[in-house]
């Protein structure tokens, strides 16, 4: 049960206490509860840094997407600058990583967290 915003602030705030696991928990409960773009959004940017996940560019690539496809424009121009920054000079996303991530996004269904197969 719950507010998603509520999810999302609490997730935030555990973020700025350096709490990124506890944060990352939160922003998958408003993923599930609500399809939060601002919780895809926040989850992404610690899969993209290794913030209380593994470092994962794909499925920081593919919740970016998501995000992307349903926030509106504030949501989506957040996504996008998250999304663009994964194609750096001194570390990225393959190819080939993007185009998994790309059918990941596509793979994704309200209230479920995305899996990479491995």
């Amino acid at each position: 049960k719950g507010n998603v915003a509520a999810m999302n602030g609490l997730g935030k705030i555990n973020e700025w206490l350096g709490d990124y696991i506890t944060a990352s928990e939160w922003y998958e409960k408003a993923i599930i509860k609500g399809s939060d773009v601002w919780g895809m959004t926040n989850l992404a940017d610690l899969y993209a840094k290794g913030r209380g996940v593994e470092k994962d560019y794909v499925l920081a690539y593919a919740w970016y997407t998501v995000a992307m496809e349903r926030g509106n424009e504030e949501q989506k121009a957040s996504a996008k600058k998250g999304r663009d920054g994964l194609h750096g000079i001194f570390f990225g996303i393959s190819i080939e990583e993007e185009k998994e991530a790309e059918e990941l996004a596509e793979s994704y269904r309200e209230g479920q967290l995305l899996e990479r197969k491995r």
